[in-house]
């Protein structure tokens, strides 16, 4: 897991993470995992997530590729 997360998100455990998913529930694993588990200090949940961020269409999105 922690190889997998210094992967996404790199290995400053005080940086700013925020966690999202498509409505909100299922990020909140992701929350437990990177706060809980591996000490990442500051990780948020986006409770709306891509549900509530893809109302207005000139919002952001970023697409992320695992490789």
């Amino acid at each position: 897991l922690e190889a997998m997360a210094a992967g996404v998100v790199g290995t400053d455990k005080a940086k700013e993470i925020i966690v999202y998913c498509d409505t909100g529930r299922l990020c909140s694993g992701w929350w437990f995992v990177l706060r809980e588990v591996l000490g990442y200090q500051n990780v948020k949940s986006y409770d709306g997530s891509m549900q509530d961020w893809g109302k207005d269409p000139n919002t952001p999105v970023v697409k992320y590729r695992w490789q």
